[in-house]
Formats: structure tokens, sequence, C-alpha cells
């Protein structure tokens, strides 16, 4: 429910989504948050979740954690402390 709300969250900010499969060494059913040149990555691995973030405003981060509620927290900070 945690990312669901995160999702949410995104879409009333104006980001856009695509769901499917990941590709690559630890892919699994991920979503990719768009608004400009701004992305955001979840992936489920399996107990994990996997995130990266890119913007050319904001640095880049690569990170693991087991909760989805960190997710959503980490996300936030982070297009809050570089915001506009």
């Amino acid at each position: 429910m945690e990312l669901q709300f995160l999702f949410d969250e995104l879409a009333d900010e104006g980001f856009e989504f695509i769901y499917g499969e990941v590709d690559g060494e630890q892919g699994g059913i991920g979503a990719i948050a768009e608004k400009e040149e701004t992305e955001i990555l979840v992936t489920d691995a399996t107990q994990t979740w996997l995130l990266t973030m890119r913007c050319p405003d904001r640095p880049d981060v690569d990170d693991c954690w087991d909760y989805p509620s960190r997710v959503r927290g980490e996300v936030w900070k982070w297009l809050q402390d570089y915001g506009d």
C-alpha cells in the first residue's frame, strides 16, 4: 500500500508512469515515474525494493530498502531537499 500511496502522490504532482518488467540482473516488476527530466524507478526485487532516481538538478540515487515505507520517504526527501 505504501508504494501505491507514493505513486498516487507523484501522479498528483504531475508525474506519468510506466509499469512493467524491469530488465537486468536484479530485475522484477517495477514502475517508472517521469516528469520533465526527472525519473524515479522503483523495482520489486523479492523482499527488497530497488530505488533509482535521476534528475540533472539533483544528485543521482541508487539504493535498496527492505520496506516500501522507506522507499516512499526517500523519494519525498530527495524531491524536497533538491526541489525548485
